[in-house]
């Protein structure tokens, strides 16, 4: 993760590529557009002031910018001739001149070509702005969403836009997080969740549910079911959801608002491995996501957990690979394209 406000995009560009090499084309950049603006400018000494609604248009001009240097490295330029002293042959190397409105550089990279060229690009987005950024930049889309209808919104919105410009919407990975607890039993998976029950705050966790569902503070009781609740007063594909999930695990108001917590807005998934693929296997097959970006709900069990449980399961239902190919890239393992042939349409390509 990189911010594409407060640092320059040479010295971001030439790390990433270094990285890029050392790791074997393994390297991806998760775009981060530094809403945090008044932290930010105090912990940078190039920190600049911008509105909140410029921090989009500071993004794009980032990455025109280091786009332009990863690419100034044709393949073929690195020859490495001992009789000639060259190790790359010079018209081959094409230095950038970028004046953009925020960011202004002349000369090449002074790195080569790495594995990838462009390190696969990782957008978080929740805003329209956001999406527009993401569709024109980002290889793989990432947001918080635990609800399916507002996921297969989102997924087709950013594949509309993806394709508005010039992309093949195929080239966009559109992979919400999700948190998981994985057991043997669903009793397992609730008392492994329930260790990290005591580093919530609950009043603060009730406060957030009572202002999601529009309701007074104090107004419904925290050991409460589901059955007793009277209406919410801020129905969205949201609260629908999370009422839902109270219904289906017999959850109280309290026990529903820590799991909200818990979550950060992400899909919650607690169970056992082959209820946990149901799930995702659902959201696949709905076509709402190409895929998840996993976490654990605490390491390093968690991550055994979902590795040797949860992917088996999926390996079994052909949903996920059972071989790494040898020497793969992170672009490869995706299944992304070349970065230059990710801005064609197939209709471009048809052309």
């Amino acid at each position: 993760s990189a911010s594409s406000v407060y640092q320059d995009p040479f010295t971001l560009a030439r790390s990433l590529a270094s990285l890029d090499h050392l790791s074997g084309g393994r390297i991806g950049w998760n775009i981060l557009t530094s809403f945090y603006k008044d932290t930010a400018r105090k912990t940078y000494t190039t920190g600049r002031a911008f509105s909140y609604e410029d921090r989009y248009a500071i993004s794009q001009d980032f990455m025109n910018a280091s786009l332009a240097l990863w690419q100034a490295w044709d393949e073929n330029a690195i020859v490495r001739d001992k009789d000639s002293g060259y190790y790359a042959i010079p018209e081959r190397v094409h230095p950038v001149s970028h004046k953009g409105p925020y960011f202004q550089l002349e000369g090449a990279l002074n790195v080569s070509r790495s594995p990838q060229q462009v390190p696969v690009l990782f957008v978080p987005v929740s805003s329209p702005d956001g999406q527009e950024f993401a569709a024109t930049n980002g290889e793989v889309v990432f947001n918080r969403q635990n609800n399916l209808a507002d996921m297969k919104l989102f997924y087709r919105a950013i594949k509309e836009k993806a394709k508005q410009h010039g992309r093949d919407p195929e080239s966009v990975l559109v992979t919400p997080g999700v948190i998981l607890v994985v057991g043997d039993t669903v009793e397992e998976a609730e008392a492994q969740f329930q260790r990290i029950v005591p580093f919530i705050d609950p009043a603060r966790a009730l406060g957030q549910i009572e202002a999601l569902f529009g309701w007074a503070p104090g107004l419904v009781s925290p050991a409460s079911l589901p059955v007793d609740w009277p209406r919410i007063e801020k129905p969205s594909n949201y609260t629908e959801a999370l009422v839902d999930q109270a219904k289906k695990n017999g959850l109280s108001l309290q026990q529903l608002a820590i799991r909200a917590s818990a979550s950060r807005g992400f899909l919650l998934l607690v169970g056992t491995a082959e209820s946990v693929a149901d799930t995702l296997q659902h959201w696949y097959e709905s076509e709402a996501v190409d895929g998840f970006v996993v976490g654990p709900i605490v390491a390093p069990d968690g991550v055994k957990d979902i590795t040797r449980k949860l992917v088996p399961e999926l390996q079994r239902r052909g949903l996920f690979r059972k071989h790494a190919g040898k020497g793969e890239t992170l672009r490869e393992a995706l299944g992304l394209p070349d970065h230059r042939q990710a801005s064609h349409t197939r209709e471009d390509d048809a052309a």
